[in-house]
């Protein structure tokens, strides 16, 4: 007794491109194709869907232009710009100290030679002088003394 159930196999992609070509041809008749591999017409319509499919995502990827931007999670976009808003607040209350210390180390100077230093030495040692300043008119000194009462965290 003949079995006549045909088994179902698996096509590695060469052999699903082969039949796919060898069905395309002019002349060809495509029963015999289908024949000669053990396919059913159902099979055929899946290899050039399958073909089809792949052509179009692989054009759509070599295609010149702008990129798709990548998806962000609504969770970490609303907080990265929490952090954004943190950091714009952070920045700005720096630019006002630092603008108020600006200020406060430019009045009431006169020239660098007839003030006195920390020694109380009036010709200054270099200790006591940073860019022709004293120590504490230095700018930076003021940053450290702002950053030291205000810590972060």
């Amino acid at each position: 007794m003949e079995n006549n159930s045909r088994k179902r196999r698996r096509l590695s992609a060469e052999e699903k491109w082969s039949i796919y070509q060898e069905c395309e041809q002019s002349g060809v008749k495509i029963g015999e194709v289908l024949r000669k591999h053990g396919l059913y017409s159902s099979d055929l319509q899946l290899i050039r869907r399958e073909v089809k499919e792949a052509a179009l995502e692989r054009l759509s990827r070599s295609r010149p232009g702008r990129k798709k931007a990548a998806v962000v999670p609504v969770e970490e976009r609303d907080q990265l710009k929490r952090e954004l808003e943190e950091k714009e607040k952070a920045l700005a209350e720096l630019s006002v100290m630092f603008t108020t210390l600006k200020k406060k180390c430019t009045w009431n100077r006169g020239p660098v030679s007839k003030r006195p230093t920390a020694t109380g030495d009036p010709t200054g040692s270099p200790a006591d002088h940073r860019y022709g300043k004293r120590v504490r008119d230095c700018p930076a000194h003021h940053l450290q003394l702002a950053a030291d009462q205000y810590p972060q965290g």
